[in-house]
């Protein structure tokens, strides 16, 4: 779709050409046309084992028919290493990039971190460092900076961390 002037994007980017070029006024396709994003985002489920949201290519066709050309696909350092480099997460990631881009859909890889780790609220929210990354005195088990803290209310987190 696009406006009566033709220069602006809406529909999915050219396949043959999905390279952006960032103007004064945003962001355009290869044709020279602005490109407006509708993006949803990629994470709520991807922030526990095994940190991915989906692995099915038919969701990214889902999503292209709801009209959405852009995802926000959240990364976490505990995924991506959670004690040597993880090529099996690491492929993972590439294979859903490479899906969406035959689709047409944009990805925002973005390298997520909430409240440092799971590890510390007793592996029921926070979300990217791995175990190895606490420093040995933390006992997450017992971690006394959280005292009378409800896992349920992750934003008080943030003040009682």
């Amino acid at each position: 779709m696009q406006d009566v002037r033709g220069d602006v994007n809406l529909a999915t980017p050219n396949a043959g050409d999905p390279r952006l070029i960032l103007g004064p006024d945003g962001f355009r396709d290869s044709q020279g046309r602005l490109v407006i994003f509708r993006g949803v985002n990629l994470a709520a489920n991807a922030k526990f084992p095994p940190f991915i949201p989906f692995e099915e290519p038919k969701w990214w066709d889902l999503l292209g028919s709801w009209g959405f050309n852009m995802v926000r696909l959240t990364l976490y350092w505990e995924a991506i290493e959670p004690e040597v480099y993880d090529q099996t997460y690491l492929s993972k990631v590439g294979k859903m990039v490479e899906q969406a881009s035959k689709r047409g859909v944009y990805v925002l890889l973005d390298m997520h971190q909430d409240l440092y780790s799971r590890w510390l609220h007793g592996d029921v929210c926070g979300d990217s460092a791995p175990y190895w990354a606490l420093h040995p005195d933390i006992d997450p088990k017992n971690n006394v900076a959280l005292k009378g803290y409800n896992a349920g209310e992750w934003g008080t987190a943030y003040a009682k961390s």
